[in-house]
């Protein structure tokens, strides 16, 4: 009888362990899935490696180990729980310790953090931090106000009002002669000014 519900239970175990799937788990699929696809792009891209403590924030964090091992234990932190979320194990809690590594490498690195980090932590911790019934407004209220303070920091910036940071961002850029050529045609930073406040 015992071997009969161990066989049972195998191929639900080797279901569960399958990284494609995201249901049944205690997020919705698709909030699972994004989780997902942020963390595989951080192992792709080797964003896993995080940092080691160089001018903390919180000046303590670069006193807790060594450099060298307050990262090795971040990493190996990072990519348990990595694992553990692509497996769809404890997804919640993994999505928490992914968000809150980053975070942590962040606040102990001041030449380490930016708003792209920042954002993907703050997203797994709130999807660590959500349910089913929580879930997409957290997320959605997250993207409401990343794009409103980012939308207000553009609109108080007079650079960005005048097109000047658009017309001088976007000659660095590879499409830069195009946008000349296009903009020749007008007035002096009308081109630049629709741009940036297109984007606002």
């Amino acid at each position: 009888m015992a071997v009969a519900e161990l066989r049972a239970e195998a191929p639900k175990l080797a279901t569960s362990l399958n990284p494609f799937r995201v249901r049944g788990t205690s997020l919705p699929p698709n909030v699972l899935l994004a989780a997902k696809i942020v963390t595989l792009v951080f192992v792709i891209t080797g964003g896993w490696r995080l940092t080691d403590p160089f001018l903390p924030f919180i000046g303590f964090l670069g006193d807790l180990a060594s450099p060298g091992a307050f990262q090795h234990i971040a990493q190996a932190i990072w990519l348990i729980a990595a694992a553990s979320l692509l497996l769809n194990q404890l997804v919640r809690p993994s999505c928490l310790a992914l968000g809150g590594m980053l975070l942590v490498a962040q606040l102990s690195s001041q030449a380490y953090r930016t708003n792209n980090l920042t954002f993907t932590a703050l997203l797994l911790l709130l999807i660590g931090l959500s349910d089913r019934n929580t879930a997409k407004m957290f997320i959605r209220a997250q993207f409401v106000v990343l794009y409103f303070w980012a939308g207000m920091n553009k609109l108080l910036d007079v650079n960005w009002r005048s097109g000047a940071f658009f017309e001088s961002w976007v000659g660095i850029h590879a499409y830069g002669p195009a946008y000349r050529s296009l903009a020749s045609h007008l007035p002096s930073m009308v081109l630049s000014t629709i741009a940036s406040w297109g984007v606002m």
